[in-house]
């Protein structure tokens, strides 16, 4: 029994990553100093886009799909120009990346490990008729359990999670995880981004020039540098029982692979496809919106994939959909110290500011033979400070919490106990 999980940028994000389109959009159209007057012109004219809602870009799928359109801004004469902005996305793109992957936390082995293992096992209980469908699934076709990665990330958070569950699963013989592959590459070596096929770049001549195709066409970046990806990828596909897509928005610039999987799910019919949707608009209390999406989801795909239509009819019964099922999700960002900070230092001051706001509330007491306005505050050195019974109740429930707070309060040393003043 195969399954087959191809994990998209939804993955990255589940861990806390900041790999949306979104996210690197913002950096990237900040102008810098070595900028070329076309760089420029390109991050105006994404920002541009961004501010209209009929053109604004959501997602990767999305980007690729908008820069072959954009093409048709140029004359055969400008190519240099359209490259130029391309191969300036891609590798400030890879910088980012590489940032980002390296706030992955991996530490808490134990807590990846239950998650991953929840996940591919748990992944298929979606609505209850679709989990008892997938489940006939595998009781039919029983067998030792082999679980598979396709990433089409370029990080190597997958195959990071994918091992450590690997080695939770050993000495387990009913389960296993077999391969890991990254059909476009990795940031540190062939990292492949663009269009599904030269029909997707809106400029013929572009189109047609070869060169240009190789840099830009995703199937045809893969076979000029002899990755192989592709092949693993095909064969991974055949052999599996069942595939989950997860993480992935259902683009057009990845349309070959859709129309394999068509072709999968067409072959046999104990074959099952599950699609994990995440959308903000969905509302689980109504059936109408559980419905409505799942259909769109479906046709979405079958669009994309273009099977003949009686393969298309033939393949609607064996694609389930998930909707906001985040079972790969787990926080696994490291905090940063400068924020921790920040928010930490906040904190405090919000305390102090309430605490002695209390102090202001409550009416002075007489103490050490002073009149009441005395005993609650008296001034040195141009530093007003908090004394007397209530000062000193509240230093005393302060300490088991944090001691150090006792400075914010500013007590001078002469009128705490000699216990306070230990602490302090």
């Amino acid at each position: 029994m195969t399954v087959t999980f191809i994990m998209g940028n939804g993955f990255d994000i589940g861990l806390g990553l900041h790999t949306g389109y979104e996210c690197f959009y913002e950096e990237y159209c900040k102008f810098k100093s070595d900028d070329s007057e076309n760089i420029r012109q390109f991050k105006t004219m994404l920002k541009e886009r961004n501010n209209q809602n009929e053109t604004k870009i959501i997602d990767w799928a999305d980007f690729e799909r908008a820069f072959g359109q954009h093409s048709e801004e140029f004359s055969f004469d400008e190519k240099s120009k359209y490259i130029e902005r391309f191969e300036d996305f891609v590798y400030n793109f890879n910088r980012y990346l590489e940032d980002e992957e390296k706030l992955v936390d991996y530490s808490n082995e134990n807590e990846i490990a239950n998650t991953m293992d929840a996940a591919v096992t748990t992944y298929y209980h979606i609505r209850s008729g679709d989990k008892d469908a997938i489940q006939d699934i595998y009781n039919r076709v029983y067998s030792h359990q082999i679980y598979n990665f396709i990433s089409f990330n370029y990080t190597k958070t997958v195959d990071r999670c994918a091992q450590i569950l690997k080695d939770s699963l050993h000495g387990d013989n009913s389960r296993t995880v077999g391969k890991v592959i990254h059909i476009h590459g990795y940031v540190e070596e062939n990292m492949i981004m663009g269009v599904n096929d030269p029909s997707q770049i809106s400029n013929n001549e572009f189109a047609n020039d070869t060169i240009l195709a190789n840099e830009l066409v995703k199937p045809q970046q893969n076979e000029s540098v002899h990755s192989n990806y592709e092949k693993q990828t095909l064969e991974t596909i055949n052999s599996s029982d069942i595939i989950c897509i997860y993480g992935m928005s259902l683009g057009e610039t990845d349309k070959k692979w859709w129309n394999i999987i068509a072709n999968w799910l067409a072959k046999n019919n104990d074959h099952a496809l599950v699609i994990m949707k995440y959308t903000k608009s969905f509302n689980r209390r109504f059936t109408f919106s559980q419905i409505g999406l799942t259909d769109k989801v479906i046709n979405r795909f079958i669009d994309l994939a273009e099977p003949p239509s009686l393969i298309a009819d033939s393949i609607r019964s064996q694609i389930f959909v998930g909707i906001n099922h985040n079972v790969f999700q787990m926080n696994l960002r490291k905090k940063d110290p400068i924020i921790e900070h920040n928010k930490e230092k906040s904190s405090t001051e919000h305390r102090k500011e309430k605490l002695n706001a209390e102090h202001r509330k409550n009416k002075p007491t007489t103490e050490f033979g002073m009149n009441k306005s005395e005993s609650h505050k008296q001034k040195t050195n141009d530093k007003t400070y908090l004394w007397g019974p209530r000062a000193t109740e509240q230093a005393q429930n302060l300490l088991d919490i944090a001691p150090h707070y006792l400075s914010e309060l500013e007590i001078p040393e002469d009128r705490l106990p000699a216990v306070l003043g230990n602490k302090k």
